[in-house]
């Protein structure tokens, strides 16, 4: 267990700068912005329709799987993702054109059948909270110059958009290789586990795990990314002493590895074939989506 005569003058600069970003002030005025927002954005039914769907999701994760452990269940929600469970026409693009950006319901772009990183992360973290697991969204910065090589990645087919928009690819492009100083490029999902704090990435297909100061190593991979965990306290309105909470724990964990590749594959595997084996369940579940779904597209029209 790390120490605080363990911590370097760097590390330290580092915590300095995270308590001073989470101030209280900062995060009333979070607050009074969510607040505004869907006060003045959020139809009724339409969140409604959103957190029915979430529900749902929970409920068949826990009643498929027999469990709410957090591996299982980020895993059965991304085979659900991309194999588009949860959208209007069955099938997911992974595509930055015609967002909706729905501050309070990020996931919702998913039932539109096209969503980015935040859109996954977002719903994945609504999912484990309904399924009781302490769970929070999270930032991080991501190069998009480096290739991620896995030792292993789950068959899960993802589908590229390969006809996005000029202007949309240049955005992203900018965005990726500068990313917002307290927000980041890309979001992931973490979540407690045994006292200890992992990361889901559903748009990776990976789990992660903390080292150094809210820095992120990848299970079987060279790819590690640096967290920003000011995403979740902007989207969600994070008590800033529970989230403080939550850095001192990924910090005193950081020295430690507690999963491997075989860990994950087996997660994945088992969920897979899990999946494979109940597909007249899940058509069902689809079908009960369906309404719901349709209200949101209703309502969340893409831009043009």
């Amino acid at each position: 267990m790390r120490t605080v005569k363990d911590i370097s003058q760097d590390e330290f600069e580092n915590i300095k700068n995270f308590y001073d970003f989470y101030t209280p002030t900062l995060v009333k005025k979070y607050s009074e912005l969510l607040a505004n927002y869907e006060k003045n954005n959020i139809n009724t039914e339409t969140y409604r329709a959103y957190l029915n769907i979430v529900n749902r999701t929970a409920s068949l994760i826990k009643n498929l799987a027999q469990t709410t452990n957090p591996f299982v269940a980020c895993a059965i929600f991304q085979y659900l993702l991309w194999y588009g469970y949860l959208s209007k026409d069955h099938q997911l693009i992974y595509s930055i054109s015609n967002r909706v950006n729905n501050l309070s319901m990020t996931g919702a772009d998913i039932m539109l059948g096209k969503s980015v990183c935040l859109n996954n992360a977002d719903m994945q973290t609504s999912v484990l909270r309904a399924l009781g697991n302490n769970a929070y969204l999270m930032g991080c910065i991501i190069d998009p110059r480096k290739e991620a090589n896995f030792e292993y990645r789950p068959n899960i087919h993802r589908e590229i958009d390969s006809k996005e928009k000029l202007m949309d690819r240049l955005k992203s492009k900018l965005i990726g290789l500068t990313p917002l100083k307290n927000i980041g490029n890309h979001a992931v999902s973490i979540f407690n586990y045994n006292t200890a704090y992992f990361v889901s990435d559903p748009t990776s297909l990976a789990f992660g795990e903390f080292y150094d100061f809210l820095k992120i190593r990848y299970i079987g991979s060279s790819l590690s990314v640096e967290a920003k965990a000011s995403l979740s306290l902007i989207l969600r309105s994070i008590n800033p002493k529970e989230f403080a909470d939550i850095i001192n724990a990924i910090y005193l964990m950081s020295d430690r590895r507690y999963i491997n590749v075989n860990f994950v594959k087996n997660i994945y595997e088992e969920v897979i074939n899990l999946c494979r084996h109940n597909e007249p369940v899940l058509d069902d579940f689809h079908n009960q989506n369906k309404q719901d779904i349709d209200i949101l597209c209703h309502k969340l029209k893409l831009k043009s």
